[in-house]
């Protein structure tokens, strides 16, 4: 009977080490779903403000193209 119960508290415990774990992963899974979103966002943002910079040089290409033939 000893036993048994010797290999219940033993089981108990790699329970409650495997859920720690557990818990940790999702933890991280946590930080790492942060980590992408602040990646995505600096992205978009980084492509808006490239489009921004693109329409003002096409923008200015075209005044420049328009100065050149009016002359």
């Amino acid at each position: 009977m000893r036993a048994l119960e010797a290999k219940m508290d033993v089981r108990d415990q790699e329970l409650a080490e495997a859920q720690s774990k557990l818990d940790q992963k999702g933890q991280e899974v946590g930080m790492l779903r942060q980590k992408l979103e602040n990646l995505q966002k600096t992205k978009y943002e980084m492509v808006k403000n490239y489009e921004a910079q693109l329409q003002a040089l096409k923008s200015q290409v075209v005044i420049s193209g328009l100065a050149i033939t009016s002359r």
